[in-house]
């Protein structure tokens, strides 16, 4: 049996030849090894959210220079403010709202995750997954329109 140029080697094929004489079929043959592709390791944190951690850690920054006070007050307070706890669970959209930010110390940021009901009657958790409504009112006095968003709570 003679090897004709181009020509996979394995008995019978007729595909054109790729590494070592074999096609792209029958390569799993021949004794080199197989490639490996080499992927690049992802990174921890994209490079947008590097942006918004440092603008977040100003933030923090900024509210204990003004008043390092504890704004939660929960039954096991230590008074003194080391975070900021999100009202609503942080993601892109919310991390850097003021609006959504309750300066307070670890111990009540952890009573708070324990303690939901408690935490929802004192304003410092709020479900995402819960409708939000708008509510207008019109002032005379005033001759103004007051445009609030406000969520259901059952």
């Amino acid at each position: 049996m003679s090897k004709e140029i181009g020509i996979c080697i394995f008995p019978t094929c007729t595909r054109k030849e790729e590494k070592a004489g074999y096609c792209f079929l029958h390569k799993i043959y021949s004794d080199m090894p197989a490639e490996k592709k080499v992927l690049a390791p992802l990174p921890k944190v994209s490079a947008k959210r590097k942006q918004e951690n440092k603008q977040y850690k100003k933030i923090i920054k900024t509210q204990v220079k003004e008043d390092n006070r504890c704004k939660v007050n929960s039954p096991d307070c230590t008074g003194e403010m080391e975070g900021m706890n999100h009202a609503q669970k942080r993601s892109p959209k919310n991390l850097l709202d003021r609006k959504n930010l309750t300066p307070c110390c670890n111990a009540c940021n952890r009573y708070i995750e324990n303690n939901i009901d408690w935490a929802k009657a004192h304003g410092h958790f709020v479900s995402r997954f819960e409708p939000k409504v708008l509510i207008a009112s019109h002032d005379r006095e005033l001759n103004t329109t007051i445009i609030e968003e406000a969520q259901i709570v059952e």
